[in-house]
């Protein structure tokens, strides 16, 4: 039996989440190796060129909390973002991605 969403873990929630990705198209990075990585590096960048399509996402379980170093990451993202992204058709999200998120996140993906 399968985990109720509430209780996935960010590994999980990462699994699940990158499966779906690459199965509708997605080339899809995260960090094998979190522990070499910089400070606050979201966990997961993807992009769709057909949708054109980016989101860089950051995944916490139910309780987890966005750190310093992480927001710093996804407010630069934000802001570099919205001051280059303009065509039309074009969709980013900066987003932190949580369990009971889960079913917005794969629709997003859609």
């Amino acid at each position: 039996m399968s985990k109720p969403v509430a209780l996935l873990s960010e590994k999980d929630l990462q699994a699940g989440i990158v499966r779906a990705a690459k199965a509708l198209g997605w080339l899809v990075f995260y960090d094998t190796m979190p522990i070499r990585s910089v400070p606050g590096w979201p966990d997961l960048v993807m992009l769709h060129v057909e949708k054109k399509r980016l989101y860089v996402w950051e995944l916490k379980n139910e309780q987890g909390i966005v750190s310093a170093a992480q927001q710093q990451w996804l407010d630069a993202w934000v802001a570099v973002l919205s001051a280059i992204v303009s065509p039309k058709g074009t969709h980013v999200s900066v987003a932190v991605v949580r369990p009971s998120g889960l079913e917005e996140a794969y629709a997003a993906l859609v």
